[in-house]
């Protein structure tokens, strides 16, 4: 299998193929000062790892985090949430799904993936 592209006004999204199956991972390359949108995944909990740059967090009912390069958060499963970008450069965060067929809910009218 090969990584699969997908690319949104926010920025791109770069599916990579696993094995064994029973995860599913992505690069998250988000532009400067953009937002991918609030939404949940109501079958996966999602490891979220930035790998460069800085992002926050945006949380349903709590505090946004600040999240550099190295950090880690875990977003369980049906949790609302939102990436957003920094304005001063772009940002790659690294997904892990522990379902390979994780859904994506839409929680407002913003770009998904």
């Amino acid at each position: 299998m090969t990584d699969v592209t997908e690319t949104y006004p926010w920025g791109d999204l770069v599916w990579h193929s696993a094995n064994p199956s029973n995860f599913k991972a992505a690069s998250m390359f988000i532009h400067s000062g953009a937002r991918c949108g609030k939404h949940c995944h109501d079958n996966a909990n999602e490891m979220l790892i930035v790998s460069a740059g800085s992002v926050t967090l945006e949380i349903e009912d709590q505090d946004p985090v600040e999240l550099q390069s190295g950090d880690s958060r875990l977003i369980p499963t049906g949790t609302p949430h939102e990436i957003v970008n920094h304005p001063n450069a772009p940002a790659r965060v690294t997904l892990i799904f522990d379902d390979p067929n994780r859904t994506y809910i839409p929680l407002e009218d913003t770009p998904a993936h």
